[in-house]
């Protein structure tokens, strides 16, 4: 009987891939409905063992389908979790997320479900970019290896460091991967909603050994007398306060970017140069931006250019 019902779920599967491809959620309900109800125990020692089987039947990359089978399971995660705390998302058929962007989320947070959410959620909404979830993991992993922490590389590391009471991101991510995440969703929200505006956005811009910008973005404009407008972003926990107004001849807007934890009302007292932005963001990435930054042409603008100019090279 499994046998049977084995080979009527392959023939689904069979179809979807010659008629649509791109359907990883499909594939993923089918193959999860083999898993289920071990369809596959009579013919194969195991799902995996299945798994190979489809992927040379159908001459399918292997990677390419357990990632969709992997995004499959995080997006179900995902539901079931939104609807045990009565949240109101679409279900897996309906899913409007790539299987990149799922696998990349879940590398991101591992083990905060919070932060998760509220990135799967971004993403479907537009608000974030597969580029900016690349670059997220990119720095997560850099950090990880410039502290000699350990990131477990598949599936079986990882449950091999939970039960040796090891997480590799108990506490979520960083400060600084919070304030990346923040000012990359500003420009990926406006990139995606504008025709007229493109962005360039760098980090770690440095003018010389004592000028360092964490984040500078170059907007290109329509406006004859502001054809390009450089913003830069300062981190709070990076700078020295008594130096703003040598970084503010570099850019034309410039913003403090601050832990919402701190109170903002010292920050404004202490940053009291009202051309400058204050922006606060909390350990998922979520900005609020409390004070706009004013347009002042920087008096060495080009300098920054220069820069920026040779980090492109």
């Amino acid at each position: 009987m499994s046998s049977e019902l084995l080979k009527t779920e392959e023939q689904k599967i069979k179809n979807l891939i010659s008629s649509d491809s791109n359907n990883w959620t499909e594939l993923y309900l089918l193959m999860d409905n083999v898993e289920k109800n071990e369809l596959y125990i009579d013919e194969y020692k195991s799902f995996s063992t299945w798994v190979h089987h489809i992927s040379q039947e159908y001459q399918l990359h292997p990677s390419g389908i357990w990632a969709k089978y992997q995004a499959g399971k995080i997006y179900t995660a995902y539901y079931e979790r939104a609807k045990n705390e009565n949240r109101v998302v679409n279900d897996i058929s309906h899913a409007n997320i790539s299987v990149n962007n799922l696998v990349l989320i879940e590398k991101i947070y591992p083990d905060n479900n919070v932060a998760k959410d509220d990135l799967i959620e971004k993403a479907q909404r537009k608000e974030i970019r597969q580029a900016t979830l690349k670059k997220m993991w990119e720095s997560i992993k850099k950090n990880n290896s410039d502290n000699g922490n350990y990131l477990p590389r598949n599936a079986y590391e990882k449950e091999k460091c939970r039960s040796s009471g090891y997480s590799s991101n108990d506490k979520g991510i960083s400060h600084t991967q919070a304030l990346f995440l923040a000012i990359s969703s500003i420009y990926d929200g406006n990139y995606l909603d504008s025709s007229i505006n493109k962005y360039k956005l760098l980090n770690k811009v440095h003018i010389d050994c004592n000028i360092k910008f964490d984040f500078v973005a170059f907007e290109n404009t329509q406006d004859s007398k502001k054809p390009l407008i450089i913003t830069a972003y300062l981190d709070i926990l990076s700078v020295s306060l008594s130096l703003l107004a040598l970084y503010k001849i570099y850019c034309d807007k410039l913003y403090i970017v601050a832990p919402k934890e701190m109170k903002i009302e010292s920050i404004i007292n202490d940053i009291s140069d009202e051309d400058i932005g204050i922006i606060t963001v909390d350990s998922l990435g979520d900005k609020v931006i409390k004070r706009e930054a004013i347009y002042r042409r920087g008096e060495k603008r080009e300098a920054i250019l220069e820069s920026a100019i040779l980090k492109l090279i």
